[in-house]
């Protein structure tokens, strides 16, 4: 690139790791903050005082604030933009930036339903814009190395995947609006997203048929003495789904922000509970599985069963991960006019499942997923 890609960056609460890797990754700058708290633009200069080369010091303290982000795409002379506001809001801030001529990457989740995920999909591409949502976890090694074992054939069939993730006690409080469903809160959103990308991701995003779930909404009693709750708690705070794919193969998933529940490691530990929360994720073929968490590959042999480390090749490893792997792969899909690997399809694909897994808890039904291409909804 002859220039650096102009990115501005709205909202330092999650946003600031978000900034934080705009500073770190060539031929990308960072020069603008849409944030009404001074002190979140303070923390993130300190951050990168302390832990920043000089290049990115220098940007840091250059930084324009404005109060809102409308204000900042307005006056800001920007290429791209990276959202990390409030659930409900993502979807008219997402139009907003996409009208004004802006790539955008977006918190997760990305809307809060497919048709409005179909939306943005169809304004990024008559605009020939990129829109990628956050799912910095794409970027580890071993669910990059995971993928790539899967997509080559070495698990041979995929048959299932399981991903869950599950809290003890950890509820998302954030003034009501992480459990209110009008603000977009409970944990299908906020966790669900996460153990089902996971898992998809892993699998190769084959295209989802059907999905059936029941939900829970067990720990509101835990507001009754909170004076900080703006919202309601009224949604979902433990869900458990199952997905089908069109190639044949299924997915179950779980997540909850509560539970009377503890890990199978804790069980051994006579009362001691080491973790408010644990993960899972597997994808298993015909031909061997991985443990991904745990990096490793099982596979079943007429002598019985090995045990093998996931292996992690070089061009993998050298790549930048988590959110520099994010931000990385977003300016990349801008300059090569390509996909992001976070593409606005993929996006519209799971707001799907998820849109369904909610509907099947509501209706006590399976429920079909019909998976025509966004543009034409």
């Amino acid at each position: 690139m002859d220039q650096p890609l102009r990115i501005g960056v709205v909202g330092l609460g999650m946003g600031l790791w978000h900034a934080v890797a705009c500073l770190s990754v060539p031929h990308v700058a960072l020069v603008a903050i849409a944030e009404p708290n001074l002190e979140r633009l303070k923390r993130l200069q300190e951050h990168a005082t302390n832990n920043l080369d000089e290049d990115a010091i220098a940007q840091a303290k250059a930084l324009t604030r404005y109060d809102d982000y409308q204000t900042m795409v307005q006056h800001a002379n920007l290429d791209a933009i990276t959202l990390a506001l409030p659930t409900s809001i993502h979807y008219e801030a997402s139009l907003f930036c996409l009208r004004a001529g802006l790539h955008v990457l977006c918190e997760k989740p990305p809307t809060t339903t497919a048709p409005e995920m179909a939306e943005i999909v169809r304004t990024a591409q008559e605009r020939n814009l990129a829109f990628a949502y956050v799912r910095q976890q794409r970027f580890e090694p071993r669910k990059l190395a995971a993928r790539e074992m899967a997509l080559s054939g070495k698990l041979g069939t995929i048959t299932h995947a399981e991903s869950h993730w599950l809290r003890s006690r950890n509820i998302p409080w954030r003034q009501g609006w992480g459990v209110n469903t009008s603000q977009g809160g409970g944990v299908l959103l906020d966790l669900g997203i996460h153990t089902i990308d996971d898992a998809w991701f892993v699998m190769g995003n084959p295209k989802p048929i059907s999905a059936f779930a029941v939900m829970h909404s067990a720990f509101k009693f835990l507001a009754e003495d909170r004076d900080d709750m703006l919202y309601p708690y009224d949604a979902d705070d433990l869900t458990v789904g199952i997905i089908t794919f069109d190639n044949g193969a299924s997915l179950s998933t779980s997540m909850s922000f509560a539970g009377n529940r503890v890990s199978a490691q804790d069980l051994e530990t006579d009362g001691v509970v080491k973790s408010s929360e644990w993960l899972k994720l597997g994808v298993y073929g015909h031909l061997a599985g991985i443990d991904v968490k745990e990096q490793r590959v099982i596979a079943h042999h007429k002598d019985g069963v090995s045990i093998s480390d996931l292996a992690i090749p070089d061009s993998i490893a050298d790549k930048p991960q988590g959110f520099n792997g994010l931000i990385s792969d977003f300016a990349e899909a801008i300059v090569n006019q390509r996909e992001p690997l976070n593409s606005a399809e993929q996006a519209y694909h799971l707001m799907q499942m998820l849109d369904a897994l909610r509907e099947s808890a509501e209706t006590g039904t399976s429920i079909a997923i019909n998976t025509p291409s966004p543009t034409s909804c």
